[in-house]
């Protein structure tokens, strides 16, 4: 069999799928994190300065707006102990919620690439990925607003309703559920 070759696009959907797979089950969330963020780096790469979430970071981030350079900082300070060890030997606890919120924005940003490249005949997310973002925003829907919200928030009351009264613990097994129920039966979201 011939290798075929994959872009790096498919590459971040791939570690994306990868990595809600990984969150859901509980398990490994050091691979969760760095899949996530190797995934981020190449979409980055490809939509930086064209209004990606890590454009709207970072430019906040500037501005005297503590909140948002407090996430700037944990940004880049947890992805930088995924990737180098610049101290030495250290030690660390992974932020799931933190993981959890660079993962949700990742698949947000790799959902807009195709138009944002003008360009769709670039993957698609997948299922994983998008019920992902509606399940997050069921559970957290603070984090943003964009202009497709309404799109995600009705996906998410539909899906998830009243996820938010259950256990962190809860909420994780039915996203892995509903996630379960729709890949095995070809639903599409």
């Amino acid at each position: 069999m011939t290798p075929e070759p994959i872009s790096n696009v498919e590459v971040a959907k791939q570690q994306l799928s990868c990595a809600v797979e990984l969150f859901f089950n509980k398990e490994h969330m050091a691979v969760v994190a760095t899949l996530v963020f190797s995934a981020y780096g190449i979409l980055v790469d490809l939509v930086k300065d064209k209004g990606c979430f890590r454009d709207f970071m970072q430019d906040t981030a500037s501005k005297d707006d503590i909140a948002s350079r407090d996430l700037w900082n944990e940004w880049n300070s947890e992805w930088g102990f995924l990737k180098h060890a610049r101290s030495g030997l250290e030690s660390k606890i992974i932020n799931e919620d933190f993981i959890a919120q660079i993962l949700f924005t990742a698949i947000y940003d790799f959902q807009l690439l195709r138009d944002k490249l003008e360009n769709n005949s670039l993957p698609a997310p997948s299922t994983a990925m998008d019920l992902y973002q509606s399940w997050f925003y069921a559970t957290d829907s603070k984090l943003m607003t964009c202009e497709k919200s309404l799109k995600i928030k009705r996906d998410a009351n539909e899906l998830f309703p009243n996820i938010k009264l259950l256990s962190k613990s809860r909420q994780l097994d039915q996203g892995k559920a509903v996630i379960k129920s729709w890949t095995e039966g070809g639903n599409a979201v």
